[in-house]
């Protein structure tokens, strides 16, 4: 990350001198020696917390200037030294160095990458991971003609441009305010960018996108937080501007979907409920299961909102499927409005799997919305990434389903109901994942005129960004509790939230176990709330809104 301190000074000194009647010395141009007779002053340097995608691109650059010259070079993050303008380098992606700020000033596309000498630095500039690994092997292509005899020269005016798009693919534009913090592997084929920039930058680059022909189609405020969904040229792009963070994300989805911009307008038929269903009483790793989060929401025009749905069982699947065809008005003609998938955990993500197998032709779902993270994420918190590709899969199968990766600030009108994604990875990227459990998506869903917040397994992280960025937004009638009560939401969280009725997605012995620890101490026994269900092994229908 580059600091703002550095650059002051560095402006400072050059007001000094002007005011001195000094100027500096005009430095010759020089052609950069990157080995000779196999030894090499350079070293590979990269953006701290950068992704591993990166990292390998590094490797396969090391690899290359070693078989052509012999010279093997070092490499690290950028924040592990202390650079001068002296220091040999050759700078990969976004790095903590002034140098690369003019070559990153030249992008125009994020699809762009720019290869180029800065003094004694070679800078690889790229925004996307798939341009910073074309940059590099476009150079690793040339590079033999620049060595002769084991050694490697480049000339003072060496440049080297191109993109990851293909040729004549409308380009989306850079964003040119801020710093670029870190590029990502968003997941489900999204590009993740990551900017230390403000509102006024913010601005601009929705300027830049509509411009480039990306037209705004939606757009949400939550308590300061602004959030932009911009489509055009076969792409969706979202922007999350949250002053609190200091940020600004552009999320490039590779698909344009267009979300509705206000309610549906449907015929009330059933009373509007929540359905909690108890999980508790079967065997998973031949242990009898205490976990897992299944929640039913139905309708006014009687369609119903899965939330995960428990494990990849038909103890759990066949539940689901029995309550729908229940409550419908027609058992024949079920329809699911959206299946939220909070995160890819066999407890919470496992039923979709089971339910699309087992019942999948008897039910129409339009739409999946989930928000997985990319690879790398799943690689750092040791988590697999099965439940993941099976939900994709599974959903692909599905006739006329609409699969839709979330992000903050997005509102579902469904029927009735409304959903506020209020938290994704998005918003909790680039650093790695400790606990995979903050990578669930949390939201808000109001109907029968009662807000119930959905937190998924949300972790301490995740629930302090939260915290970070939303006051009033948070406040709920009701809150499912998170993971199951175990170390989870914070109270801090809970006391935002201010819930009256709590649904605990959990077995008897896990609740009797867990009601005591810390972060549950003041809700259950400090709050206002005036009633729990516990999910056990029942399936409980409460008529929306409860207590009315």
């Amino acid at each position: 990350m580059k600091h703002i301190y550095r650059r002051l000074a560095a402006l400072a000194l050059v007001l000094l001198l002007a005011l001195t009647g000094c100027a500096p010395a005009e430095q010759k141009e020089e052609a950069l020696t990157l080995a000779d007779n196999g030894v090499t002053e350079f070293r590979v340097v990269y953006g701290a917390g950068c992704t591993q995608q990166t990292v390998d691109a590094a490797s396969v650059l090391q690899k290359e200037i070693e078989r052509l010259t012999g010279a093997s070079l070092s490499g690290g993050e950028d924040l592990a030294t202390t650079p001068t303008a002296d220091s040999w380098e050759i700078l990969l992606g976004s790095c903590d160095r002034s140098e690369d700020d003019t070559v990153y000033a030249a992008l125009r596309s994020i699809a762009d990458y720019r290869v180029q000498v800065q003094g004694r630095k070679l800078v690889i500039a790229a925004t996307r991971d798939d341009s910073l690994l074309a940059a590099v092997q476009a150079l690793c292509l040339v590079l033999g003609d620049y060595t002769e005899n084991g050694k490697m020269v480049l000339p003072a005016d060496f440049l080297l441009t191109g993109g990851a798009d293909g040729e004549g693919e409308p380009g989306i534009p850079v964003f040119a305010g801020g710093t670029l913090r870190a590029g990502v592997d968003g997941g489900n084929g999204t590009e993740l960018l990551i900017y230390s920039a403000d509102s006024k930058d913010c601005d601009a680059y929705l300027k830049a996108l509509d411009g480039a022909g990306y037209a705004l189609h939606a757009q949400h405020e939550i308590d300061g937080n602004r959030y932009f969904t911009c489509v055009g040229n076969g792409a969706t792009v979202t922007v999350m501007d949250t002053p609190a963070m200091g940020a600004v994300r552009v999320s490039v989805d590779p698909a344009e979907y267009l979300l509705p911009t206000q309610p549906e307008k449907t015929d009330a038929v059933v009373q509007p409920s929540v359905t909690l269903l108890g999980l508790e009483g079967y065997n998973t790793n031949s242990a009898p299961t205490q976990t897992g989060l299944s929640m039913l929401y139905q309708l006014s025009d009687g369609r119903f909102i899965v939330v995960d749905g428990g494990h990849n069982k038909i103890q759990a699947s066949g539940p689901i499927y029995k309550t729908m065809a229940k409550l419908a008005p027609d058992p024949d003609n079920i329809t699911v409005a959206a299946w939220l998938v909070t995160h890819s955990h066999n407890d919470h993500a496992g039923a979709f799997i089971s339910f699309c197998r087992n019942y999948g032709k008897k039910v129409t779902v339009e739409k999946v919305l989930v928000n997985f993270p990319g690879d790398g994420q799943y690689t750092s918190s040791s988590t697999g990434t099965s439940y993941k590709e099976n939900v994709l899969a599974e959903a692909e199968k599905l006739s006329g389903t609409q699969i839709i990766k979330v992000h903050p600030g997005q509102v579902f009108y469904l029927g009735d109901a409304v959903m506020e994604i209020l938290y994704t990875l998005d918003l909790y990227e680039p650093d790695r994942l400790v606990d995979f459990n903050d990578s669930s998506i949390v939201c808000s869903i109001t109907l029968g005129g009662q807000r119930m917040l959905v937190t998924g397994d949300c972790g301490v992280l995740s629930s302090n960004i939260l915290c970070r960025l939303y006051d009033g937004a948070l406040r709920s009638d009701i809150v499912q509790m998170s993971h199951h009560g175990y170390q989870g939401a914070t109270e801090e969280l809970y006391r935002a939230v201010d819930p009256l009725y709590v649904l605990w997605p959990s077995g008897s012995t896990t609740y009797e176990r867990y009601k005591t620890a810390s972060n549950n101490t003041w809700l259950l026994q400090e709050s206002h709330m005036e009633r729990l269900w516990l999910a056990e092994d029942k399936i409980q229908t409460l008529p929306l809104p409860i207590g009315g």
